[in-house]
């Protein structure tokens, strides 16, 4: 009797809990790693990126100034008023500003008090 009480062992082919929970650790070591150098990568190209804006800015900015200055407009006013140039420094940074009358539009023209 006790041999039909045992049941026949039958093979499977079937993980383990232990061996599922070691995968799914492995896996989610291994996203971390991945999410990890994403986000380097994605924080290099965005320095790259500021990077190369402000080497471009540099040369169009300057061209604005110089074709200002080339159209400097001084006919009739005192010397004193030519060219204003102010070194300021405002929150610890550079903030100079120059002031002069030019014959060109390198900008809008700004609206003060409706005039």
């Amino acid at each position: 009797m006790n041999s039909r009480l045992r049941h026949p062992r039958r093979s499977r082919a079937a993980f383990t809990i232990i061996e599922v929970m070691i995968a799914v650790a492995i896996m989610s070591m291994m996203l971390v790693a991945i999410l990890q150098v994403l986000s380097a990568v994605r924080l290099t190209r965005d320095r790259i990126h500021n990077t190369q804006e402000t080497q471009m800015a540099g040369p169009i900015i300057m061209d604005l100034i110089t074709q200002d200055l080339e159209g400097l407009h001084v006919l009739g006013r005192p010397q004193a008023e030519h060219l204003q140039v102010s070194d300021r420094v405002v929150y610890g940074l550079d903030a100079d500003r120059i002031d002069f009358v030019t014959t060109t539009s390198s900008r809008e023209p700004i609206l003060i008090d409706g005039r």
